[in-house]
């Protein structure tokens, strides 16, 4: 099956999937993804506020929340100073490989404006589907 590549404006907090990948850098919940934790109960807040998930460089979390994706996965970059488009490329490469483990038929990328580091939100598109 090929692989198929897109790059789309759209809320997190909206949008249907089988999984959605979060890169996120160290520091705690991004305050974009409040949205996001209200449609999932809670789901990211009590991950993050447990420590169970930090943002560590290639640290996972998988979640099974209520709401418009089946799973969330969460990816570690590290420190929010360190994000380049390599580092976004690399977490890409991670959730890519966490959702073929899974078995997803579909997954989205998402990386919270305040874990992109310098990196635009151009970049980040171009580095993902790199």
């Amino acid at each position: 099956m090929p692989l198929t590549t897109s790059v789309v404006a759209v809320m997190p907090e909206t949008h249907q999937t089988p999984l959605l990948a979060i890169a996120v850098a160290r520091g705690g919940m991004p305050l974009s993804l409040a949205a996001l934790n209200r449609a999932t109960d809670g789901a990211l807040e009590r991950v993050f506020s447990s420590t169970d998930f930090t943002g560590k460089r290639d640290e996972l979390a998988v979640l099974y929340p209520t709401g418009p994706a089946k799973r969330i996965v969460l990816i570690g970059m590290g420190k929010p100073d360190d994000v380049t488009r390599g580092t976004v490329r690399r977490a890409a490469g991670v959730a890519a490989k966490r959702a073929r483990v899974l078995g997803a038929p579909a997954a989205s990328f998402h990386v919270p404006i305040e874990s992109r580091g310098t990196v635009s939100g151009q970049d980040v598109g171009q580095a993902a589907a790199e």
